[in-house]
């Protein structure tokens, strides 16, 4: 968290407290008088504001939640400054991320599967209206206190009309890919290129991405959140995307049972090759969509 004092106002809204800290940016929990509504306010580290590929960064995410209207994406209301550092202004959101939420209740594979369905209409979304995220993971997904499941973080986000430009791990320097290969945990972002636990291969190698890396990166965390580990093992960002290279990917855990469909369908966006996966999340959806309307029947057996 930050030492820094509270600010009473961050542009024309009133500050009441802080709500939490990360390495680049701090968020409060604040009102809005004119529209009378709660905000919460992410307000760029000073430091990294003089950054311009940090600044950069911010101003993408802004720009591409501005983008979208969805209700499985967070609303994002204004970008401006305060004393010189680029804030946003968003929906207040009480609740927790799915990561929390699952090691917390432990609830229901049907449940997890309902809540990531939920989060992939959000992705598909924001796919169709041209953006990209880049960084989905169970951290970067939302479930509101009002039953709401909402994906977050745009920060990663790129047009997936036309190509950009990424730092990726190869073009790190050699000392920071040495202390990036020995950390001990892949939950941290790592520069512009998302979170090595969920990047896909394209991402790992530096190659041009598109949506379906979000793909990869959605059924990754749905495996993941099902099965209790990820499907594709390594602890560095160089053993996962060898595994993944050699398309390593686990078999599932003898006391995990899953229908033959709803494997043969995360199995599929999971594959190495991007030609290989789903062509968009829709048919993705379609089929865990197909699944959940079993009921009682095999789907539910399997996800008691």
């Amino acid at each position: 968290m930050s030492d820094a004092p509270l600010p009473e106002s961050i542009g024309r809204y009133s500050v009441y407290s802080l709500a939490g800290a990360g390495g680049n940016a701090i968020v409060y929990a604040g009102w809005d008088e004119e529209k009378d509504r709660p905000v919460a306010l992410k307000l760029l580290r000073a430091e990294r504001s003089q950054r311009p590929d940090q600044r950069a960064r911010f101003l993408r995410e802004a720009k591409s939640l501005a983008r979208l209207d969805h209700p499985n994406i967070i609303e994002i209301y204004e970008v401006g400054t305060h004393d010189g550092v680029t804030f946003l202004a968003l929906e207040y959101v009480e609740g927790r991320s799915l990561r929390e939420w699952l090691d917390a209740e432990k609830p229901p594979r049907a449940a997890i599967v309902d809540a990531y369905l939920a989060a992939g209409r959000g992705l598909a979304a924001a796919h169709e209206a041209g953006v990209m995220h880049r960084d989905f993971k169970p951290d970067n997904v939302m479930l509101g206190d009002d039953d709401r499941v909402l994906v977050t973080d745009f920060g990663l986000a790129r047009s997936t009309r036309g190509t950009d430009s990424f730092q990726t791990l190869d073009s790190m320097t050699p000392g920071l890919l040495d202390a990036l290969e020995s950390a001990p945990d892949l939950l941290s972002t790592l520069g512009l290129s998302g979170t090595p636990a969920y990047m896909a291969l394209e991402q790992h190698f530096g190659r041009e991405v598109d949506a379906r890396a979000d793909q990869f990166a959605f059924c990754v965390s749905l495996w993941e959140s099902l099965t209790g580990e990820r499907p594709y093992p390594g602890r560095t960002s160089g053993e996962i995307s060898r595994a993944i290279e050699g398309g390593e990917l686990r078999d599932l855990p003898a006391r995990v049972k899953l229908s033959r469909s709803l494997s043969k369908a995360l199995r599929r966006g999971l594959a190495p090759e991007p030609d290989a996966r789903w062509p968009t999340m829709g048919p993705l959806l379609d089929a865990l969509e197909h699944e959940r309307s079993r009921g009682r029947g095999l789907f539910a057996r399997w996800f008691r």
